[in-house]
């Protein structure tokens, strides 16, 4: 049927002790039923701001380096995927229009170590509950050149080594610009995001409510000069703050990358940069001080 879409993604990884791991990303369903209501089931790009959802794929994401902080290269405070249905879709409102994801996901639950969320719910016969979230987007330009979400996300963490009564709740927002200006001939495109963790009800005596992460990525591609249009040049800075204000629950960490990426087509790209990663723990003292040159091709199939 011209109305069914299936997505998904199938992922090899080498451990450490030369075997192999498969597994699958994500691998979604869905019934197109117009462009104000889709329907989706499955292992979903859990659409909490627009970076999993839109920008991880690497013939997307502008940049070549580790993911953006908060997101699993340096310690995890967002979720990638959910299991469960989601609704979406869009409305236009005068010369703007707004979208909207609303879905629920299987239940959290919490790591033994440092007793921080694990998101991973595809099934826990620990956690029957269920999560709530949603984002709204509102695109304020008949052009649609930029957009401004917001998203939330809710769910309790289920009763693994005694944390039956605790909560999350996740607030995050999200803007995207893109547009071409003659005067600089070629286009600009800008995409940042920002979230925040919450945890209450903790066994521990105390409550985690400063997590936090943001980034912000710009890219710039000469689309007017035809001599190097196919070229465009990346900057991007990330910033994570893991603590909490009752304890310690990670580091303060932040990312800088800057490179040069090569369109062969809109699916085929060749990067090219340096990413540089530092990190203190609540003392001040340096836990992390990566400093990368990446080269990377990827080809969307």
């Amino acid at each position: 049927s011209d109305n069914v879409l299936f997505y998904s993604q199938l992922e090899f990884e080498m451990e450490a002790d030369n075997h192999v791991k498969a597994g699958i990303e994500f691998a979604e369903l869905t019934y197109l039923i117009d462009d104000k209501f889709n329907f989706t089931i499955g292992k979903f790009l859990l659409p909490f701001g627009v970076f999993m959802p839109r920008m991880h794929a690497p013939w997307i994401d502008r940049l070549g380096g580790a993911k953006p902080l908060g997101f699993g290269d340096y310690g995890k405070i967002f979720p990638s995927t959910g299991t469960g249905i989601k609704i979406n879709g869009g409305f236009p409102l005068g010369g703007a229009s707004f979208n909207y994801e609303l879905y629920t996901t299987n239940g959290f639950n919490m790591k033994t170590d440092g007793n921080q969320v694990d998101f991973k719910n595809y099934v826990d016969e620990e956690n029957a509950g269920k999560s709530f979230g949603g984002r709204l987007a509102l695109l304020p330009f008949s052009n649609n050149s930029l957009e401004l979400g917001f998203s939330y996300l809710t769910g309790p963490t289920g009763d693994k080594i005694g944390f039956d009564d605790s909560k999350v709740a996740l607030m995050g927002a999200d803007l995207t610009y893109v547009k071409a200006y003659p005067a600089i001939s070629g286009a600009v495109d800008l995409r940042a995001q920002y979230g925040n963790t919450t945890t209450t009800d903790m066994p521990t005596g105390y409550n985690n409510t400063g997590r936090t992460a943001s980034f912000v990525q710009f890219g710039y591609r000469p689309t007017m000069v035809e001599s190097i249009s196919k070229f465009q040049f990346v900057a991007g800075y990330s910033a994570m703050d893991g603590a909490s204000t009752e304890g310690s629950w990670g580091d303060e960490l932040s990312q800088l990358t800057f490179g040069v990426n090569y369109w062969a087509s809109w699916r085929n790209v060749f990067k090219i940069g340096m990413q540089t990663t530092d990190g203190s723990d609540a003392d001040g003292v340096a836990t992390v001080k990566d400093h990368t040159i990446y080269f990377l091709w990827a080809l969307g199939l």
